[in-house]
């Protein structure tokens, strides 16, 4: 058996997809680490990447998206909204147009965002990038024409991130890294008004123990590997967080398929448990507090990977959440239907519909069968 030992980079941006419907965005703050959502991305343009959006806009060569949602009461009153989107060639957002808000965005290269405007009747919020390398290291926020906060940004000559400094009135936050030779993250110190407040060691000893004394660290990771000869390999992730200690183990296949993972507290008392029958393509997940079960999850996917079914118990293995969707040839959800409560009494069912090209048009949800909100989508097109 092999051992390889690595580090495991603190991910210092995670972004996930923007929808049509929303501009709400969750994105991985690096001074709190933690996520939030930002209505607008001031301060962490970078970390916002909808690219698997932005393809869907170029693949379907969409220029703007013109929405209206509506909204129906118990007693079926209407309330409308419309928003307009605009992109550019590249899937970029250029606008979104509400009935009180608007929200612009200017691009270098059509590609790196350089200046964004979020304004409504009374108020308006300016943020501005400037970038070295392609790498954002000053970003300004504005707020009626003054500087309200500003992250100032330094990366070496291998793109690597080596401090962080965000400055909000007389709050100043500081992230810094170091990295050995190859690169890999080693330490992250963090401050707070120039006093330290938490810090992370990523060095690793043998089988994987933690490379500090833990009662002198509020956090630390790191991680390793062992392989097996079939090609089947095991991730062992140690951390300290807030004093405790916790053992994170991944099974894989040799075709990198995840079989399943433990999660442990001072690595004997299981806190969750995850295993993947490939054959029925169902994905179990187990959350135990105290050695009971607390939780079980079931995931059946179809042959195409695609989730068909879900369904949720509590400790007392009694049913309360199950979902299920219906997908069509070209891997396009068109009823997506959700039970949940005791013994499942509300149910909400989504119908989507698409014109010809595969893009939808219409979105419908349904609380047991009554009509709560509808979205209808018009497009212009390059």
């Amino acid at each position: 058996m092999k051992t390889y030992f690595l580090p495991l980079l603190l991910s210092i941006f995670v972004s996930l997809s923007m929808s049509a419907q929303t501009n709400n965005t969750l994105v991985y703050d690096e001074f709190s680490n933690t996520y939030h959502h930002y209505f607008s991305p001031a301060g962490y343009i970078d970390y916002i990447k909808d690219n698997q959006y932005q393809k869907y806009l170029r693949k379907n060569k969409i220029q703007s998206i013109q929405e209206e949602s509506s909204y129906y009461n118990k007693r079926g009153k209407k309330d409308s909204f419309q928003k307009t989107s605009t992109f550019n060639r590249l899937g970029k957002t250029l606008q979104i147009k509400r009935e009180k808000s608007l929200l612009e965005y200017q691009y270098e290269n059509d590609s790196l965002p350089i200046y964004i405007c979020n304004q409504w009747k009374k108020r308006k919020i300016e943020t501005k990038i400037t970038y070295n390398r392609n790498h954002p290291v000053l970003i300004e926020k504005y707020a009626k024409g003054k500087l309200s906060s500003s992250i100032l940004r330094s990366f070496n000559e291998h793109g690597k991130l080596l401090y962080s400094i965000w400055i909000d009135g007389r709050m100043t936050r500081e992230v810094r890294y170091t990295y050995d030779e190859s690169g890999r993250k080693t330490r992250t110190l963090q401050f707070r008004n120039g006093k330290l407040k938490k810090s992370w060691i990523h060095e690793c000893k043998e089988e994987g123990e933690l490379a500090s004394n833990k009662k002198e660290l509020l956090s630390s990771v790191c991680e390793y590997r062992e392989e097996s000869a079939d090609g089947s390999f095991t991730i062992f992730q140690r951390s300290i967080r807030n004093g405790k200690s916790f053992l994170l183990k991944q099974h894989f296949n040799r075709d990198t398929v995840k079989l399943s993972s433990e999660y442990f507290v001072h690595d004997t008392v299981l806190i969750s448990s995850n295993h993947y029958n490939i054959e029925t393509r169902t994905w179990t997940n187990q959350n135990f507090k105290k050695g009971k079960l607390t939780q079980k999850g079931i995931v059946v996917r179809d042959e195409k990977n695609r989730i068909i079914k879900s369904e949720w118990y509590n400790g007392k293995n009694e049913l309360f959440r199950r979902e299920s969707n219906e997908w069509s040839e070209d891997n396009r959800i068109g009823i997506r239907i959700v039970e949940s409560g005791k013994k499942l009494k509300h149910k909400k069912r989504t119908e989507n519909k698409f014109n010809e090209q595969g893009i939808i048009v219409q979105s419908s949800t349904f609380q047991n069968d009554r009509l709560t909100r509808e979205h209808k989508y018009n497009y212009s097109f390059f």
